[in-house]
């Protein structure tokens, strides 16, 4: 009876070529595509896209580099590892960097998020709006206006439309 190929294989060497791939994140890539692909697959989809067609364009700027990183640190931060797996997979990013990201962003290397520190300082300069809260004087009359409205209109301001 003949030894099937699997049971030939050298489990050292098996066990060599798998943390090589982990390492380079090429195993973690693989899982984030097979979970896209078989969600797509169960909603019936045949055709399955290339991922991050727009992260590319996205992270050859510097601003968009930025992004990935405070995205990443966020999800590193809040302990989320499956989820940092998929979108590292994803983006192709590489190790972020606090103590740079901090200091180009001023902000303070501690337990807290970037992204949190971030909306914690627009939202306590007082030029945040409150979500939902926003009051405008409408013809002497006041109406409540969503976010989105104040957001669109402190953008049109800030453009001079």
């Amino acid at each position: 009876m003949s030894e099937s190929k699997e049971s030939q294989v050298d489990p050292e060497l098996k066990e060599m070529v798998m943390n090589a791939l982990d390492k380079a994140g090429i195993l973690a890539s693989l899982r984030a595509q097979l979970r896209a692909a078989t969600f797509l697959a169960l909603e019936g989809h045949e055709k399955f896209p290339a991922f991050g067609p727009r992260i590319k364009s996205v992270a050859e700027t510097e601003n968009g580099r930025l992004c990935l990183e405070l995205v990443q640190e966020f999800l590193v931060s809040m302990e989320l590892e499956q989820t940092y797996s998929v979108f590292k997979a994803e983006a192709k990013t590489e190790p972020v960097n606090r103590p740079e990201v901090a200091e180009t962003l001023n902000l303070q290397v501690s337990d807290e998020p970037f992204l949190l520190q971030m909306v914690n300082k627009i939202r306590s300069s007082g030029k945040a709006p409150r979500r939902n809260h926003a009051v405008a004087e409408v013809t002497g009359t006041t109406k409540e206006r969503s976010l989105s409205e104040e957001i669109k209109d402190d953008f049109d301001d800030e453009l001079g439309f």
